[in-house]
C-alpha cells in the first residue's frame, strides 16, 4: 500500500507548531530561501546547525544558496 503525502495545510501546521511562529498562507515562499528548513533542523536537532551563519534576509537565489549548503 502506497503512503500518501501530507497536504500543504498539514505541513504548514506542523512547521508552525514546531517553530512557534506562523508560516502563513504561502509556505513555499517562506521555504524558498532555506530559512524555514534551517529553523526546523535547528528545532529538531539543536546544535547541528550554526544559526548565526543562516542568512535570514536572503531573497534571491544567489543569496539563499548558503542556507542550503
Amino acid at each position: 500500500m502506497a503512503a500518501t503525502a501530507p497536504s500543504r495545510a498539514v505541513l504548514s501546521r506542523w512547521a508552525t507548531e514546531t517553530l512557534g511562529e506562523p508560516i502563513g498562507a504561502a509556505p513555499e515562499k517562506k521555504c524558498a530561501n532555506g530559512v524555514i528548513y534551517c529553523q526546523l533542523l535547528d528545532a529538531l536537532r539543536p546544535g547541528v546547525l550554526n544559526m548565526s551563519k543562516v542568512n535570514l534576509a536572503a531573497d534571491a537565489a544567489h543569496t539563499s544558496l548558503g542556507n542550503y549548503r
